[in-house]
């Protein structure tokens, strides 16, 4: 946004008077994502043009990935703030089919397929740990993780009980 590289503060109102409550923490240091992309492909028909290929591949590196991360809640900012971390690589393949079964001037019949693949690869964080996302719910375990596709899903480790009826967390005791 416009002032995400500045701190800034929202009105607040009061039966004391107005006052100022923290908005944007801020980040000087903010700069623009860059991406660097190269794509090919090719278009081709056979038979008269009834038939139609299409094929297209692209590979995508993007850095000074912006992330919302959560700082420090106790220092007054509960929202979020833009942050330049690491980089993201990604690359896909699109494919598609296309087939005029009739083609008449007053009736036309076609048939089309498409296919497409897409990898994101988070591969590096610049050196930060490991960034829960906020999903907004707090079961949610969406996290950034080095290595891992964008926005991977973990599920939490349940705990066990054992044959005596504990669990191994009170076994290690």
């Amino acid at each position: 946004g416009a002032f995400d590289k500045f701190t800034t503060f929202s009105p607040l109102r009061g039966e004391l008077g107005a006052g100022l409550a923290p908005s944007n923490l801020g980040n000087p240091e903010l700069k623009p994502e860059v991406a660097t992309e190269i794509e090919g492909g090719f278009e081709a028909g056979v038979w008269n043009n009834r038939v139609g290929l299409n094929a297209t591949a692209w590979h995508r590196t993007v850095n000074d990935l912006l992330i919302a991360r959560q700082f420090a809640p106790s220092g007054g900012f509960r929202s979020t703030q833009l942050d330049n971390i690491g980089q993201a690589k990604a690359h896909g393949l699109e494919l598609s089919v296309l087939t005029y079964i009739i083609n008449r001037p007053n009736f036309g019949l076609e048939f089309s397929a498409n296919a497409a693949s897409l990898s994101q690869t988070l591969t590096s964080l610049g050196g930060s740990p490991v960034i829960k996302t906020n999903a907004g719910y707090v079961r949610h375990r969406v996290f950034l993780k080095q290595g891992d596709p964008l926005g991977s899903i973990y599920v939490p480790r349940m705990a066990v009980a054992c044959p005596s009826g504990n669990t191994p967390a009170q076994n290690k005791a």
